[in-house]
């Protein structure tokens, strides 16, 4: 499997920008960081997130083509950024603590494979010759969220709060989804607890003909404002116009809502982070072992 073309993209949404998009010889990944709602820093990064992000994406330069399983270079990666972690803060309450969802893929040009890993919720679609599409989606804090999005709502309608002071209302809820993280209980995603990537979704798939990797951020295109009908839809306008041309797509969209009262949401922007790569190798038919 040889790649043709990769490009990778990410969009800040409203300030610092947590997410990170890479593709290099052989693999891609995305990743979006989560600060902790503690209000305290513990990092020299611009936020304990882009520290932690940074962190991954400079292991994963280094490690993702370990002869390991991808789920055991997450949970190694995992191992020594927490290491590097309790080194500057020592242990911090795990609603604190950042984390990262993660979507990546690797191949080798002597294997019709890719090979990809999910963790929380970012995704990968994999497009093949027909035309048809693969949807790896993994699940990260989806459901919470979605609670607490509604409740952002009700906030807003029955107690009369602005967006900003309904959001400040709700902290206390964000805390207690977060200090569910990594638990049977809550979601799974990277954080300080190489146990976690145990979790994650993992797969491989044969003769595609593109990988392309998401952040959240990016989903409302298709899931939302259905800007695009479905994932085929966007990843052929992807591959065409380029992932800036989508990301305008979806600001517009942002912009028009800006109180988030359309498309109900925690913040008018979020970061988007995509990577996009095209096979040359345009072979067989998938064989997915996801477990």
């Amino acid at each position: 499997m040889r790649a043709d073309s990769a490009t990778a993209h990410v969009d800040s949404g409203v300030g610092v920008n947590e997410d990170v998009a890479t593709v290099t010889n052989g693999a891609a990944w995305v990743l979006d960081g989560a600060t902790g709602l503690g209000g305290e820093s513990h990092t020299p990064g611009a936020t304990d997130a882009t520290w932690y992000v940074g962190r991954v994406d400079c292991y994963l330069r280094e490690h993702v083509h370990d002869d390991v399983p991808l789920e055991t270079v997450l949970r190694r990666c995992v191992q020594s950024v927490a290491a590097e972690f309790h080194e500057l803060a020592g242990d911090v309450d795990p609603a604190n603590e950042p984390s990262a969802a993660v979507a990546v893929a690797r191949w080798r040009e002597d294997s019709d494979a890719v090979e990809y890993a999910v963790l929380g919720d970012a995704s990968v679609v994999f497009r093949f010759p027909s035309g048809d599409v693969e949807t790896v989606h993994g699940h990260g804090p989806r459901e919470h969220d979605a609670a607490a999005v509604a409740e952002l709502g009700r906030l807003k309608r029955e107690e009369g709060l602005s967006h900003e002071d309904a959001f400040e209302a709700l902290l206390p809820r964000l805390r207690e989804i977060r200090a569910v993280k990594n638990t049977p209980e809550g979601y799974w995603v990277l954080s300080l607890d190489p146990d976690a990537t145990d979790q994650a979704t993992t797969g491989t798939v044969e003769g595609v003909t593109g990988a392309n990797l998401f952040t959240d951020g990016v989903e409302p295109l298709v899931e939302s404002y259905e800007v695009f009908g479905d994932w085929a839809e966007a990843t052929s306008f992807l591959h065409e116009r380029g992932p800036a041309a989508a990301v305008e797509h979806l600001r517009e969209f942002e912009r028009a809502d800006a109180d988030c009262e359309t498309h109900p949401r925690f913040k008018q922007h979020d970061d988007a982070g995509i990577a996009l790569v095209t096979f040359a190798d345009e072979t067989v038919r998938p064989t997915d072992s996801a477990k």
